[in-house]
């Protein structure tokens, strides 16, 4: 037995009677650092894969984000996104802003999280007044200036941020004459949307169709 040494451990440690150091309590740390993470992945696994059904705190915060963006999506009417509307966005489409280092923390996390709301929404088609025409994902190829870009809106004569009830006349569709091949193609297809009497928003990981926090969340 080494000098200053007692024949006993406490916790992993060996007691000694002179100051500790660091590598003293090498055996404590490393037995403490290997639990705690066999504890956290036994967390972040679902339960039918044998773990305690919980997930991480940072896919909840993002499916709690996605709520907000679902409200922009929708033109919900409510303050927060007569705020945004006011004060952040100022005339532009959320869906094309640029994000810039002046904004907020969580204007930025809003944001950043545009691509993975847009594979989670669709639209059933009703007279049209709350769905972006190249920015909404109505059509059955998808969104519009995502697939075809500029070109298509300056061959139908629209604007970025026409809304499909210009292209909708007495319950029918009204689209101007096509030239170039792409917005052929789209108005080709346009028999496979069945237009309804009112615009209505599918949040695609609800079974219900509607927004769920939790859906939402297992989605992620």
């Amino acid at each position: 037995m080494a000098e200053g040494n007692l024949p006993m451990r406490y916790l992993e440690v060996l007691l000694i009677s002179k100051k500790l150091d660091a590598s003293d309590c090498d055996s404590l740390l490393n037995k403490i650092s290997a639990k705690a993470k066999i504890a956290y992945d036994d967390r972040s696994v679902l339960k039918d894969e044998g773990g305690l059904g919980l997930r991480k705190l940072v896919d909840w915060n993002k499916a709690t984000i996605l709520r907000h963006l679902l409200s922009l999506f929708a033109r919900s009417g409510s303050l927060w996104v007569a705020w945004v509307d006011s004060n952040l966005l100022k005339g532009r489409s959320f869906l094309l802003l640029k994000i810039s280092q002046d904004s907020s923390w969580s204007w930025k996390k809003i944001l950043k999280l545009r691509e993975v709301a847009k594979s989670y929404l669709s639209f059933k088609v009703g007279d049209g007044s709350k769905i972006s025409l190249w920015l909404g994902a109505w059509h059955p190829d998808g969104i519009l200036l995502d697939k075809d870009g500029f070109r298509v809106i300056d061959d139908s004569r629209s604007r970025i941020d026409a809304k499909l009830s210009s292209v909708i006349k007495n319950g029918d569709w009204n689209w101007l004459p096509a030239r170039l091949e792409e917005l052929v193609a789209i108005q080709s297809r346009l028999s496979l949307v069945d237009l309804g009497v009112h615009d209505m928003l599918i949040w695609k990981p609800s079974k219900n169709r509607k927004y769920s926090c939790r859906d939402t969340w297992e989605a992620l």
